[in-house]
C-alpha cells in the first residue's frame, strides 16, 4: 500500500464530476483501459488510521482501492485522488504495458 501525508497544495482541473449546484464530486470509481477499475472510498479517521495513521490518503494495489480521508476540504480530497491515481496509473502501466498485454 502507498499513503499520501504531503503538503496541503489544492488540486487543479476538470478531472471530477460538479452537481447541479456547482459542488465537486469526488468519484466513486475511475477506469483506466483494458478494464482496470479502481475503486475509491472515502473513509472516516478511524478507518484511515487503522491502515495508516499518518496519510490522508492510500493506494491499495492488491484491492485496487483508493482510501481518502472524507473529513479533509474538498480541494485537499482532489489533490489527494490525483495524487492517489498516479500510483494507480503505474500499477496499471507495469501489469498492462510492461508485462506486454498492451502491444499495439
Amino acid at each position: 500500500m502507498l499513503g499520501y501525508s504531503g503538503a496541503g497544495i489544492p488540486g487543479r482541473g476538470h478531472l471530477f464530476d460538479t452537481t447541479v449546484r456547482g459542488m465537486v464530486r469526488i468519484p466513486n470509481k475511475v477506469i483506466l483501459p483494458f478494464g482496470y477499475h479502481i475503486m475509491i472510498r472515502q473513509v472516516t479517521d478511524s478507518e484511515m488510521d487503522r491502515q495508516d495513521s499518518n496519510a490522508d490518503g492510500i493506494w491499495d494495489n492488491e484491492a485496487k482501492t483508493i482510501y481518502i480521508r472524507k473529513r479533509l476540504p474538498v480541494t485537499r480530497r482532489r489533490y489527494i485522488l490525483a495524487h492517489e491515481l498516479g500510483h494507480a496509473w503505474l500499477d496499471w502501466q507495469h501489469r498492462y504495458l510492461d508485462d506486454g498485454k498492451a502491444r499495439s
